[in-house]
């Protein structure tokens, strides 16, 4: 499958700003990878990525926790970073933002 990203990519000296939506976790993490392996390259900030999924059908937030986190139980950090009023209530094609655990 083919990853389109829509990234914002800034650089002062040595330093590297990401900014934009990723789909998951790894690929936040394999963007920093990356940018830190670019020569002269030595910060790389990647606080401007947010984790964006959106929601396909059968999924609950306990399953995407599962995918994002490694852990299930973790599903209440996605409810919360999205104000759900019901976290049983999500539909597809709805966008949630997949904040750090903890």
């Amino acid at each position: 499958a083919e990853l389109k990203l829509n990234l914002t990519i800034r650089q002062q000296g040595n330093a590297v700003w990401l900014e934009g939506d990723v789909p998951t976790v790894a690929v936040k993490y394999q963007l920093e990878a990356i940018a830190k392996v670019v020569p002269g390259v030595e910060l790389v900030d990647v606080s401007g990525l947010r984790v964006v999924y959106t929601i396909q059908p059968g999924d609950t937030l306990s399953d995407i926790s599962l995918a994002m986190f490694g852990q299930a139980s973790l599903w209440h950090y996605i409810a919360a970073g999205n104000q759900l009023p019901d976290p049983n209530l999500i539909f597809p094609a709805q966008k949630l933002v997949i904040p750090p655990p903890g």
